[in-house]
């Protein structure tokens, strides 16, 4: 895991030096739960 967040630090990085990559970060991984809860409520029903 440590590797895989240095790979997307260092990406984000490379293409956006100047942003606050930590609230990207969040907020990738937010939107990625609420999609997989929305893909199994999906399957569930």
């Amino acid at each position: 895991k440590k590797n895989y967040l240095a790979a997307v630090n260092e990406t984000l990085d490379d293409i956006i030096p100047f942003a606050d990559k930590v609230n990207i970060i969040w907020s990738i991984l937010l939107y990625e739960d609420i999609i997989k809860k929305a893909e199994s409520e999906g399957t569930n029903r």
